[in-house]
């Protein structure tokens, strides 16, 4: 697995790691049998690899992806792993609560914290008519959230 680099937080330069499942379609679909177990123990030693001692943060959403890589990540550096669900306003009703809760009880553990910030993005999109300007400003309103939440918890990666 080729890793780019740490988190920077410039939102151009953020490394999503979505590397994860991109392995495992690119590379681990071409040996067979696929064997789950030894997958997720080469993950979370490749994770461990890479980030160390570091702190690391992952969005969470509550979807199969996020969850995978929260999840994966955890399980390698344990409390370094800050996990957070943002409250962007576009949700439906107690939606964070509900996923926080789901992805904080056993058997995942996973201590989410929501980050209420509809504000901010409320602000970002007033005004806008255009459908592709509003996902941009959305875009980039997620990763000016996402480096703040970053630098103030001191992680140095971003999953």
């Amino acid at each position: 697995m080729n890793l780019q680099k740490p988190f920077d937080p410039n939102p151009r330069n953020v490394f999503m790691a979505s590397w994860i499942l991109v392995e495992w379609r690119g590379e681990r679909m071409l040996e067979s049998p696929f064997d789950s177990k030894t997958f997720v123990e080469r993950q979370i030693e490749e994770i461990k690899r890479v980030i160390g001692n570091s702190k690391a943060l992952v969005a969470v959403s509550g979807g199969v992806d996020s969850s995978t890589c929260a999840v994966l990540t955890h399980m390698a550096i344990g409390d370094n792993l800050v996990c957070v669900f943002l409250d962007d306003g576009f949700m439906r009703l107690n939606e964070p609560e509900i996923v926080a809760k789901a992805l904080s009880k056993p058997p995942i553990n996973l201590p989410v914290k929501i980050e209420r910030v509809q504000e901010r993005f409320l602000n970002a999109l007033a005004g806008i008519k255009d459908a592709e300007e509003k996902r941009k400003a959305f875009r980039a309103t997620f990763y000016e959230v996402l480096s703040e939440i970053a630098r103030r918890e001191e992680c140095e990666y971003l999953i």
